[in-house]
């Protein structure tokens, strides 16, 4: 062992040997401090590192302010403002972490359009991120930026669906946290890290009304049921079927297909012990189309239908008319409706033939 191999101890161990030049470059780096202790042989103890190496290596090593590279910010404040700005949080933190790259690297790059255009160069950003702090990991950026770009393409699936969208800023959470690495390795914390004012305020109390109601819609979406047993269809539904005339006087709902999950009352169908009823409603009216059980002759199954992503049932009437029932995706509860529809109808049609 030479004079120059040098051991310095870190957390609960020690880490080493280094020689003179390898400990100042990781000082410089911000992975030892001056503090640090240190040993090498022929030291009776263990002692600072000032204490260690040359004097004349801790005069060379005045601290410089370094600036923080991108944006840097507490995960948890990018998180929650990216929930309640729905996104555009985010696109505020490419923005600046684009700045901070066209300062850097004296480009005549445009952040403005690098954020506008944020699915097509999150991979760049990416890749710079993790080759700053040491890591070129352009596998797990591509990774990440396909991911980016699919889950926020999700904005034109129907309905709810879309709102997956909103989703994406979590593989932006990668590089967040890449960067707070970095920064801190290097002893330094952005001026936003933690700070949050009054416009971030004044955000946030915009936001939240709309993120509850958002979480109010979405629980009562994935928690309600399209197919309700006439005894479970609430009150208020029920009033609803009466006061319109939907539901004739003297009779009940024995099943309910509801079209719009979050509110029956604008649409579904179901049968009674007398009848088949549909009705919906568009732009502020009413429609609605019945038929006796007697009255139909044959029923129809349309395996799927393009326009509306799920299958169909036509009612033939005895008078050569039909009237046709649309259903949703749901498989399930599709066969479940068309099966108890078609048995009922069976049953009437067989009490008929029995009848004297």
């Amino acid at each position: 062992m030479t004079m120059s191999q040098i051991f310095v101890a870190k957390g609960f161990g020690q880490r080493g040997p280094y020689s003179e030049k390898e400990v100042h470059e990781l000082l410089l780096q911000g992975e030892f401090s001056w503090d640090d202790l240190a040993w090498r042989e022929g030291m009776d103890e263990w002692k600072e590192l000032r204490a260690v190496l040359p004097a004349e290596l801790e005069a060379m090593s005045v601290e410089v302010p370094v600036k923080p590279a991108f944006h840097h910010v507490a995960l948890w404040k990018f998180v929650f403002l990216s929930i309640v700005t729905f996104g555009f949080y985010q696109l505020y933190w490419f923005y600046r972490s684009w700045r901070f790259v066209k300062e850097e690297e004296q480009s005549r790059i445009f952040p403005f359009w690098r954020t506008v255009f944020t699915p097509i160069w999150f991979y760049p950003l990416a890749v710079r991120i993790f080759r700053k702090e040491g890591s070129p990991r352009s596998f797990f950026a591509g990774i990440l930026a396909i991911a980016y770009f699919l889950v926020g393409a999700a904005w034109q699936l129907p309905n709810l669906l879309s709102f997956i969208s909103l989703g994406n800023f979590l593989f932006v959470v990668p590089l967040v946290l890449s960067v707070d690495r970095f920064n801190r390795r290097n002893g330094v914390v952005g001026p936003a890290y933690r700070r949050f004012g009054w416009l971030h305020g004044m955000v946030t109390i915009a936001g939240m009304p709309f993120v509850a109601m958002l979480a109010i819609v979405l629980f009562k979406y994935y928690s309600a049921e399209r197919l309700i047993n006439g005894a479970e269809l609430s009150e208020t539904d029920e009033q609803f079927l009466r006061g319109n005339e939907i539901l004739p006087s003297g009779e009940s709902v024995i099943l309910f297909y509801a079209a719009d999950l979050l509110e029956p009352q604008w649409g579904g169908h179901f049968f009674t012990e007398k009848r088949v009823v549909s009705f919906h409603q568009e732009t502020g009216e009413l429609w609605m189309d019945e038929v006796l059980w007697k009255g139909i002759e044959a029923i129809d199954r349309i395996p799927s239908i393009a326009e509306i992503g799920g299958p169909a049932v036509t009612l033939f009437r005895s008078d050569g008319s039909d009237f046709t029932l649309y259903l949703a995706e749901d498989e399930e509860e599709n066969e479940q409706f068309i099966e108890a529809m078609t048995e009922y109808w069976n049953g009437q049609r067989a009490e008929e033939r029995d009848l004297p």
